[in-house]
């Protein structure tokens, strides 16, 4: 029997509703043997159930959280459980091809490198083939600087230009770790709670002398495009929080010690965006013409769309509600689970 090099650690990232979908692309596209550990954090009965009995049918150990957890802890829960060479973080929300995960394993075997990045792929144009993450300074301190290569360019049109090479930036979509590496970096910053973790993941390795290296030999599809349940809308809506998603800028931002430029100038202005275009966006395009209709009737400052105007409002207040109730019970199982050890 081969030996089992790698262990899969899947992991939610803002919904629940493409589980089956990437599982199933697992076992099918992966021809090496593997450990599987998938995090069930706070998923609806129905994924639960199903995540359950997928767990006594194919023997993959299942941890489950009842409360929904940003992917950087999800990540945390499950390292403790790892005993093979490599691991791999997955999101819940990709799907694997044939050979992904033996090209990482043989890229990190060939290369012996700490982190392996393989090619991501986003409705056919690259989403992420290596790149930099670098601090640079200048007369004013300390800046950021990320470069992502041939991000947004056709898959098609690229992928067989492109080899295996020194990268400085690596993806939490999927994700090789050597163990003994992971060790040395501990856990992952769980303040990075829902933007730029990758960043900051990619300036640590740098930081402890790691090298990552991308492998377009290893290609993944990563697929957020699936249709949000009302059973997602608690995690998304949190997953997403304007407190949480400025939060960590300004965490990454103080850790770093780097200067607010454009780079975190266009993040705050955008804060939000990943609820906006799924949940406001579909419905302030249905009603354009009665959008059109009310601007005429009352004129709105700067020529914004008052439905649309009216509907963020009142999602941002919601919005609000839900981060600080999240936020709440978050602190209250941090203080129970401190009472249980002491």
């Amino acid at each position: 029997m081969a030996e089992v090099l790698c262990t899969v650690v899947v992991v939610p990232r803002d919904r629940f509703g493409c589980t089956r979908a990437s599982l199933d692309a697992l076992y099918r596209e992966t021809s090496c043997p593997f450990e599987l550990i998938y995090v069930d954090a706070g998923s609806p009965a129905s994924v639960s159930a199903y995540l359950a009995e997928q767990a006594r049918d194919r023997g993959f150990t299942l941890l489950r959280s009842p409360d929904v957890l940003f992917p950087n802890q999800a990540r945390n829960l499950a390292i403790a459980y790892v005993k093979t060479r490599y691991v791999v973080f997955l999101d819940n929300d990709v799907r694997v091809t044939s050979g992904w995960l033996q090209a990482l394993v043989q890229c990190a075997s060939d290369t012996e490198a700490d982190v392996v990045t393989p090619l991501i792929a986003l409705d056919g144009r690259v989403h992420s083939a290596g790149g930099a993450t670098e601090l640079a300074a200048d007369g004013e301190g300390w800046r950021l600087q990320v470069d992502r290569g041939c991000q947004d360019r056709p898959l098609a049109e690229v992928k067989e230009g492109l080899t295996r090479c020194a990268a400085g930036l690596a993806d939490f979509h999927c994700i090789l770790f050597d163990r003994d590496f992971l060790q040395r970096m501990g856990s992952f910053d769980e303040r990075m709670a829902n933007t730029q973790e990758q960043i900051d993941m990619s300036l640590t390795v740098g930081q402890l002398g790691g090298e990552i290296v991308f492998e377009p030999s290893s290609l993944v599809h990563w697929e957020p495009h699936a249709p949000l349940a009302i059973a997602d809308l608690f995690f998304f809506m949190v997953r997403w929080s304007d407190a949480f998603q400025v939060d960590s800028l300004h965490h990454l931002r103080d850790k770093w010690r780097v200067r607010e430029d454009d780079y975190f100038t266009t993040r705050y202005q955008s804060v939000g965006w990943q609820r906006h275009e799924p949940l406001l966006d579909p419905i302030a395009a249905r009603y354009a013409p009665l959008d059109r209709v009310l601007g005429k009737l009352v004129p709105w400052k700067d020529g914004a769309k008052p439905l649309r105007s009216v509907m963020l409002r009142v999602e941002r207040a919601l919005n609000r509600y839900l981060s600080q109730y999240y936020a709440r019970r978050q602190t209250r199982s941090t203080r129970e689970a401190s009472a249980r050890h002491s």
